[in-house]
């Protein structure tokens, strides 16, 4: 019997982790709590990063990341996979603290001013593993089918609501099931979450996303990568359990194509 894929991450991060712990990060102000963990992830270029006390839409969510170099020097930053935002950036600057010069890195989230923290320590194991469990959970990576099922019917009756339209979601089980990701369709509540919220911007968009009455998903062949386009009245939508940050990715990607 195989393990979970949550339990399998899990395993695989340990073993990173051991060689390559997970650092914390708090902001400087005093006033404001601010923390990010950075931990490695299984590639050696990615990390998830998990923000908290930002006062942001950003606040508990963990993330996938890949670090570049800066344009100049040797210098680094952080860039959201999926999406190509820049959340957090080592630009060589440094602050004076308790008579101190020490470096710093800037932490850029939407809707609020920029936030300069530093290296405060290591992060326990636990919290890494925690760390991981919400990138999972925002993923919609369940642990069974029926409650990836379950999962995706919650979010299926939240867009009927909020768009208040009838839609028919069709999935193409064995697929998911001959590649081992039998979960990997729960991907599929972050897009209906992001059209349920795309019905409250205008009225406009509330007629666009009532255009659609069919939903097709299937396996993407490429991994790490989705698949999604519209044609008529059906949206397809194809993904795999590599394809990075969909809860943050989904909402631009179906802005994009209404």
């Amino acid at each position: 019997m195989k393990p979970p894929l949550l339990i399998t991450t899990l395993l695989l991060s340990s073993a990173v982790f051991a060689s390559k712990p997970a650092k914390v990060y708090h902001a400087i102000k005093a006033e404001h709590y601010g923390e990010i963990i950075v931990a490695p992830a299984e590639n050696p270029e990615h990390y998830y990063i998990n923000f908290a006390g930002f006062n942001s839409g950003y606040d508990g969510q963990t993330l996938l990341y890949k670090k570049q170099k800066n344009d100049i020097g040797e210098l680094f930053h952080f860039k959201q996979l999926g999406t190509g935002y820049i959340n957090l950036i080592n630009e060589g600057g440094s602050t004076l603290i308790s008579g101190t010069y020490v470096p710093y890195q800037t932490v850029k989230l939407t809707g609020i001013a920029n936030s300069k923290v530093t290296f405060s320590g290591y992060a326990e194991e636990r919290n890494v593993t925690k760390l991981i469990e919400k990138y999972k959970e925002l993923q919609g990576l369940t642990e069974s089918k029926v409650s990836t099922i379950k999962h995706i019917e919650n979010a299926k009756e939240v867009l009927i609501k909020k768009c208040n339209q009838p839609i028919t979601i069709e999935i193409d089980w064995p697929q998911f099931e001959q590649a081992q990701q039998k979960t990997t369709p729960g991907m599929l509540g972050s897009y209906l979450t992001s059209l349920s919220k795309i019905c409250e911007i205008d009225d406009d968009y509330l007629a666009a996303v009532n255009e659609i009455s069919t939903i097709k998903l299937s396996l993407s062949k490429k991994a790490g990568t989705a698949d999604i386009k519209l044609n008529g009245a059906t949206l397809y939508i194809g993904l795999n359990s590599s394809v990075p940050n969909v809860f943050a990715s989904s909402y631009d990607t179906i802005l994009n194509i209404l």
